[in-house]
């Protein structure tokens, strides 16, 4: 519907008093935004509020759809986390994405490598069950950006697309790093709890697309074995 905008659920005064009343008890705030109107709302109402954190704690947004250019900066500037949905991204391609907010904006939708080249820290998930919860579906979707329905033409917006090591990065470690436990969990280091998978094949280097294929073999939690695939 040309000319329309969705509304916000809440107002930025309304957020900012939640936030300070959060931040204020040591709890971080995840806010849901999905335009760049609510983004922008939401990064003026951590910005106005700027409590800080103890614990390696921080405050962050939670899918990102679009944004504004100028906003990308303003993530890193006030240590705001970005988490973001690869699938989220991919299952738009072909389908309703450009009709929906214009070849102008489009290039400003889903920009994971511009997240990372301005040093915001960028978390993966799958905000299951709105798409796929494997994370091996989600790294395929990320590293390649492409249609999961064969829909569009190649890669989309490739430009945003990332490598696979900052696509497991962001999917482990950069989760960790959210928490008081950054120095505990999230990678396999010497020190760290054993928390692993072992897939039933090996992953190709470069990535390729067979990574959608392979399976968790077994789960390892710190060091105990809680599942194997029979």
């Amino acid at each position: 519907t040309p000319g329309w905008k969705g509304e916000l659920f809440r107002s930025q005064a309304d957020l900012e008093s939640l936030i300070m009343a959060a931040n204020g008890a040591g709890f971080p705030v995840s806010v849901h935004a999905i335009g760049d109107a609510a983004v922008n709302v939401t990064l003026n109402a951590y910005a106005n509020v700027r409590k800080p954190l103890a614990g390696g704690l921080q405050n962050r947004i939670e899918h990102i759809e679009v944004i504004d250019p100028d906003d990308v900066m303003r993530f890193a500037r006030l240590g705001v986390v970005a988490s973001m949905q690869p699938n989220h991204a991919t299952g738009t391609i072909g389908k309703y994405i450009t009709e929906r907010i214009g070849t102008e904006r489009e290039p400003w939708a889903y920009v994971w490598q511009k997240m990372i080249a301005n040093r915001v820290p960028l978390v993966f998930g799958s905000d299951w069950p709105t798409s796929p919860m494997s994370p091996l579906t989600q790294i395929n979707d990320a590293v390649f950006r492409e249609s999961p329905f064969g829909l569009g033409n190649g890669p989309w917006h490739a430009e945003n697309a990332v490598t696979f090591d900052q696509a497991l990065f962001a999917y482990t470690q950069a989760g960790a790093n959210m928490t008081p436990w950054a120095k505990e969990i999230g990678s396999i280091t010497v020190g760290k709890w054993a928390d692993f998978v072992i897939l039933d094949g090996t992953l190709p280097a470069p990535l390729d697309r067979s990574v959608r294929q392979r399976h968790v073999q077994s789960t390892y939690l710190a060091g105990k074995r809680v599942f194997e695939k029979h």
